[in-house]
């Protein structure tokens, strides 16, 4: 059994208004009570059982307030702003290649030199990446350049 919580409502302040919605109720069910009682008090009652013979006030009577009670219901909880996280998996990712460009990249001890090796490993890592992963390159010496920024993902 869930537990009623407030957390799911962008302003739950808004509920307060529901104190407002059930005094209406309860001032309709008092103007209704009294109300036969006020009738009785200025009628005569031998020309009002002659009008009224065998009439009883029929229940469809109360349909508008119930009606506007279960409105104003309803726009209470719609101002307080029902929210709902829903958790997309999604198969993507971005992956941010950097290069060494500084000047220790062009010693020879790796043939034919350490950054013509690590274009040819870079050129390798893409080509095996899947389709769901964006890739972006930077270069770094001194300080990062972007050099190609990777595709925006979809949000939703």
């Amino acid at each position: 059994m869930n537990s009623l919580s407030l957390s799911g409502f962008a302003a739950p302040w808004f509920f307060l208004y529901l104190g407002i919605v059930g005094l209406a109720v309860g001032a309709y069910i008092v103007i209704q009570r009294t109300r036969s009682r006020r009738v009785l008090r200025f009628a005569n009652t031998a020309l009002l059982e002659q009008v009224a013979a065998g009439r009883k006030p029929r229940r469809w009577r109360h349909l508008p307030a119930a009606l506007l009670v279960a409105a104003l219901a309803l726009l209470t909880t719609a101002m307080a702003g029902p929210t709902h996280d829903v958790r997309v998996p999604r198969n993507r990712a971005v992956v941010m290649l950097v290069i060494d460009v500084s000047e220790s990249m062009a010693a020879t001890d790796v043939t034919p030199s350490r950054i013509e090796a690590a274009r040819q490993a870079g050129k390798h890592f893409a080509d095996l990446l899947t389709a769901g992963i964006n890739l972006g390159l930077v270069k770094f010496s001194s300080g990062a350049t972007l050099l190609v920024a990777p595709p925006p993902t979809m949000s939703r």
